[in-house]
């Protein structure tokens, strides 16, 4: 296993590849940086000392958390286009055939492919997230880590990340086509994302609906008994309030989604990462605020609200204090990395049976 990892190791450092590739993870975050402040300053027409003077520490937790928690949506493509060209190579060279006919057993080969594959996913990562921090540092922004439970969701992102290296190696070494790898990763990576969109709006659960319904039906009654003598109590009159039914939201589509939600991480992105689209917002007070729960309420703020066809009667502050409508981030971190490391361990075993029985001539 020493020499094959040496080896390995080798092969990586001297490919181009891998150089564009650090360099990719390292400057991509500086490029955000930069990208940020010229949209404030040039597209919005923000003044950033102005802006800066009004910020407090959250403002800037939330930035620093923005720009470096984004290795896991810019990386898994790089990721899984390099293992699929890189290991394919391994193939097509007959590199795995002499590594057998030298005496390396199977394991051997499969555990030191993916080592070296996960030292790159670390690697990259951490670049980023270093990049990241230099590029802000120096900024106008100042850095603010949280006193390093940033860290800790970084970490946990990174846990996250490997899945995809694992899931990436096992493919690549039991599929000879390296053009075959390269498509099936490429349609992973970029199907995920909406995928997990959609998946994540069916993270709430059949207790939070039950809350939900509970808290129309008290808004319901508090309506009916207004006198209307007031203008404000006219918005209220002008819509046909109903409450919700639970088969509005405990139907089909959530008995096949809720439980893609519970045992993958098709939420983490959702769950820990910031949407850049806030920085157009930058202007509004507390909109960017660097948060430490996160939100279920999407079946009934987003566009899947009129799936149900009912008007609520709850305004956005109502939604948000149903019991069990916000979740603590602290409390979804253990669950995505024990996730995680599960998934890196079906995928590895999985990939490991397979290679033993692969035909390798």
């Amino acid at each position: 296993m020493p020499e094959l990892l040496k080896f390995e190791y080798k092969r990586i450092l001297s490919s181009k590849i891998i150089w564009f590739m650090l360099a990719y993870a390292f400057l991509c975050p500086v490029v955000a940086v930069v990208s940020l402040a010229a949209v404030l300053d040039i597209i919005l027409d923000v003044d950033i000392k102005e802006l800066l003077d009004e910020l407090n520490a959250s403002n800037f937790k939330y930035f620093t958390w923005m720009i470096i928690s984004y290795f896991y949506v810019r990386l898994p493509l790089v990721l899984g286009l390099f293992s699929g060209l890189f290991i394919g190579r391994d193939y097509s060279d007959g590199f795995i055939r002499n590594k057998i006919t030298a005496g390396h057993s199977r394991a051997q080969i499969y555990f030191s492919t993916l080592i070296t594959q996960l030292t790159i996913n670390v690697v990259m990562a951490v670049l980023y997230i270093l990049g990241g921090l230099i590029a802000l540092a120096c900024s106008p922004f100042e850095v603010n880590l949280n006193n390093g439970e940033m860290l800790l969701r970084a970490f946990t992102l990174m846990l996250a990340l490997a899945v995809f290296t694992t899931m990436f190696t096992a493919i690549a070494l039991n599929i000879k086509a390296k053009a075959l790898v390269v498509v099936i990763s490429a349609l992973f990576v970029m199907a995920s994302g909406p995928v997990s969109g959609v998946i994540g709006n069916y993270a709430y659960s059949s207790n939070l609906i039950d809350n939900y319904i509970e808290a129309c039906e008290e808004k319901v009654e508090e309506i009916e008994a207004m006198s209307f003598d007031t203008e404000y109590d006219y918005y209220y009159y002008d819509y046909d309030y109903v409450v919700p039914e639970r088969k509005d939201y405990i139907n089909f589509a959530w008995y096949v989604m809720h439980p893609l939600y519970l045992v993958t991480n098709a939420g983490i992105e959702a769950d820990l990462i910031p949407s850049t689209s806030t920085v157009s917002l930058i202007t509004e007070e507390g909109l960017f605020e660097y948060p430490a729960k996160v939100s279920r309420s999407s079946f009934a703020t987003s566009i899947f609200a009129m799936f149900s066809g009912n008007n609520s009667p709850l305004d956005y502050s109502e939604i948000e204090d149903v019991k069990g409508m916000q979740v603590r981030i602290s409390s979804l971190i253990p669950v995505y990395m024990i996730k995680s490391v599960i998934w890196c361990a079906v995928f590895t075993g999985a990939g490991y049976i397979l290679f033993r029985k692969k035909n390798i001539n």
